[in-house]
């Protein structure tokens, strides 16, 4: 076998799909890992909010939790209408890769720096952008 034949998997938007909806839950969990049980260690408070004061981490902090509540409200939401069979619902990728974008948008906003949109919203865009790609190929073919 080629190297070419070998390496044809990444010609595929599948691939690349999977890669940035593995991507986004790796991100999600280090965030979980880090909001929920190292947000008072150095590394997370000096790190990654170094600059606030403390009454700033707490506002960033609530307003996180807000914004992931609304998440929770949309996807029990989205539940709801997706048991009537008359109203079209979205794929569950689709779903949390907005969530993911949305996420990293706010957190750079909140932050006042990229990099929750390099990491959150980037790789939901190009996950997004291929799978609109793939479907709309699905239908010319």
């Amino acid at each position: 076998m080629t190297l070419k034949e070998e390496m044809k998997f990444l010609s595929n938007p599948r691939f690349w799909i999977s890669f940035c909806l593995a991507w986004t839950v790796a991100a999600h969990l280090l965030f979980l890992i880090a909001e929920m049980f190292l947000w008072t260690t150095p590394l997370v408070q000096e790190k990654l909010l170094g600059g606030f004061s403390i009454e700033q981490k707490a506002e960033i902090l609530a307003r996180n939790i807000g914004l992931y509540n609304g998440f929770l409200s949309a996807g029990a939401l989205w539940g709801l209408l997706a048991m009537n069979p008359q109203i079209p619902t979205m794929k569950p990728d689709v779903f949390i890769l907005l969530c993911a974008f949305i996420a990293g948008v706010f957190g750079s906003i909140s932050l006042g720096r990229p990099t929750a949109f390099v990491l959150q919203s980037l790789p939901a865009i190009i996950a997004l952008l291929l799978i609109w790609l793939d479907s709309r190929k699905k239908i010319i073919e």
